[in-house]
């Protein structure tokens, strides 16, 4: 985000943005030429920093003004925040030689003093 409020420049607060080409504007300044990215990882850059402008944005609308703190459950999507993610045709954000296979996880995981089972696999904690 502070890359985002550096884009702005000072004198542009967040509460001054209301329009959603002045977020656009600056998400697409992850777009790269197919020659530079043939796999279009820029797209999983460019939604991922949509959807934390969106959840800054939810939130500084939603708590502007008050003193409890509202439950992002109950957090409002402003009109000009409501942009659609960029579709790809990638199944994973990650390369085949970015995943590891079981044997590089199992030589990993043995040195680990606690491992989480979670919904979404192992989560390792470090102490």
């Amino acid at each position: 985000m502070l890359a985002y409020a550096n884009h702005l420049g000072r004198s542009t607060t967040f509460f001054e943005i209301k329009r959603r080409d002045q977020i656009i504007a600056y998400l697409d300044r992850f777009v790269k030429r197919e020659e530079e990215d043939p796999e279009k990882k820029w797209i999983t850059t460019w939604n991922d920093t949509c959807h934390r402008i969106k959840h800054l944005f939810r939130w500084l609308y939603c708590q502007r003004g008050r003193e409890e703190t509202i439950p992002p459950s109950d957090w409002e999507t402003p009109e000009f925040v409501k942009i659609k993610d960029k579709k790809t045709k990638r199944l994973s954000p990650y390369s085949e030689t970015e995943i590891w296979d079981k044997d590089e996880l199992l030589t990993i995981v043995k040195y680990e003093p606690i491992m989480v089972m979670g919904m979404h696999g192992i989560l390792l904690l470090i102490m």
